[in-house]
């Protein structure tokens, strides 16, 4: 396999890295980290976080969170979570301060978000809904916005290095002989919200009609050296996709892969667990999938060339949460974060979660 891939070949080998899962690639240079999927590994926050911060998130009638934050951003006066159907603007100290945009059909509106990216020089907010994109300042105007033919289902929108990238997946839409195909392609979009490049970057051969989605699709990421692509096979029951991917201009290059001590599939070709993110920091590389145990998060330290493969997350033994399934904040500062629901039996209704901010040690 070449050291790298270009627009032209990029899905044949990307579906060619899939398939051969566990395999010692040809470029020797890739780092092949192991993962004992059986391993039940306990690990304290402590040993890798330096600080966490609480932040009790106030609850008002306008703020109240049902689902969960499904994308969080910790900028310097304030912090906005995201949720499937509202994205809301709190200040530092969990104060609310607004909505931002509204749900509906509206030209200036959304249906639903598929995610959100920040883009912290001109401090705006791009949404990405089905078939179009929206971007919002801090006082929740929408200041520009743009319909898509081509973004039937967007997985993921970052802001990342200076780049406005879209993540797209298209369910179905060609019907062969022995089933369907989902493709996802990545798009390049420029500041008019206008396309300017576009990479295919995944199919999955399916026998059914199949929809699936991942609710941290923290996919396109930044470490603050280089912007890396991970990239789930969501539906296929055989593909397990291993490899972390570098961005060097256009072209993507193998970065690293894990291995899987079950080889990630039973005798019959089924896979045996479901890849959601790979990302890294300078010192620790993250993996988050779904298995025989549950979900796990397997950490592997560079410093220490340890790894540990946890259920649920770490032992919170800083704030005594129980299991902090942490998640990216920004990497290239090494930061982190978690939520949280306190118990308080004295409240008629369940109070909004407190969110935890961390640092990773260097």
């Amino acid at each position: 396999m070449k050291n790298r891939i270009n627009k032209l070949t990029a899905i044949c080998l990307f579906i060619l890295c899939i398939s051969c899962n566990n395999k010692q690639t040809s470029n020797s240079d890739i780092p092949i980290i192991p993962v004992d999927v059986e391993a039940n590994d306990r690990l304290s926050l402590s040993e890798v976080a330096d600080e966490i911060i609480a932040i009790d998130l106030e609850m008002t009638d306008e703020s109240l969170m049902r689902g969960g934050a499904g994308k969080v951003f910790y900028l310097k006066d304030y912090i906005i979570l995201a949720e499937y159907h509202q994205i809301l603007l709190f200040d530092k100290t969990g104060k609310f301060i607004r909505a931002i945009g509204r749900k509906g059909q509206g030209p200036e509106e959304y249906m639903s978000i598929g995610d959100i990216a920040f883009d912290e020089q001109e401090q705006c907010l791009y949404v990405a809904d089905f078939g179009k994109i929206l971007c919002y300042d801090l006082n929740g105007n929408c200041i520009k916005k743009r319909t898509f033919q081509k973004l039937q289902f967007p997985q993921q929108i970052s802001y990342t290095n200076g780049r406005l990238s879209v993540i797209n997946i298209t369910f179905g839409n060609d019907n062969t002989d022995n089933g369907f195909v989902n493709r996802s392609v990545l798009y390049h979009i420029d500041n008019d919200l206008q396309i300017i490049d576009s990479l295919e970057i995944m199919k999955e051969f399916l026998q059914k009609w199949t929809i699936t989605t991942n609710p941290q699709s923290h996919y396109i990421t930044f470490d603050g050296k280089n912007t890396y692509l991970y990239y789930p096979a969501l539906a296929s029951k055989t593909m397990v996709t291993d490899t972390l991917y570098r961005f060097d201009g256009s072209e993507l290059v193998p970065c690293l892969k894990v291995r899987f001590s079950d080889e990630g599939a039973t005798r019959n070709g089924e896979r045996t667990k479901n890849v959601m993110n790979i990302y890294k920091t300078q010192r620790f590389v993250f993996v988050r999938y779904y298995a025989r145990l549950g979900i796990l998060l397997f950490c592997y330290d560079s410093k220490t060339d340890k790894g540990y493969n946890m259920v649920d997350g770490f032992d919170d033994d800083i704030h005594h949460t129980g299991k902090a399934d942490i998640r990216p904040l920004d990497l290239a500062a090494g930061t982190f974060y978690y939520l949280h629901t306190k118990e308080d039996e004295s409240l008629k209704e369940e109070p909004n979660p407190t969110l935890y901010i961390g640092t990773l040690k260097k």
